[in-house]
C-alpha cells in the first residue's frame, strides 16, 4: 500500500525542478529517491491546477460485512465462543 509523500517533499521537487528544469523526469525521480510515475503526476497536477497537494484517498472496496458490524458485535456479546461458521448461519 502506497502512501502519499510529505508536502513539504513535493515543494522541494517542485522548486527543484523550476531552478534545473534541463533535468529530465527520470533524472528528478533519482536526484529525490521517488519513481518516475510519481514525478509525472506530481509535474502535470502542479502544471495543469498549481496544486502540489496530493489527491484525496478515493475510498476502495466497500467492506462485505460492513451493514453487519452491529449484529456480528452483538452475536459475540452474547455467545464469545461462536464459531464462524455458526456466526454465518446467525447473519445468513
Amino acid at each position: 500500500m502506497a502512501f502519499p509523500l510529505s508536502d513539504d517533499l513535493r515543494e522541494r521537487i517542485i522548486r527543484f525542478y523550476e531552478n534545473h528544469d534541463d533535468y529530465t523526469q527520470q533524472e528528478l525521480a533519482d536526484e529525490f529517491s521517488v519513481s518516475k510515475s510519481f514525478i509525472e503526476k506530481l509535474l502535470r497536477r502542479w502544471r495543469s491546477t498549481g496544486s502540489r497537494a496530493a489527491l484525496p484517498h478515493a475510498g476502495g472496496r466497500t467492506r462485505t460485512l460492513q451493514r453487519h458490524v452491529v449484529t456480528v458485535q452483538q452475536l459475540i456479546a452474547a455467545q464469545p465462543d461462536a464459531t464462524l461458521a455458526e456466526l454465518q448461519t446467525h447473519i445468513a
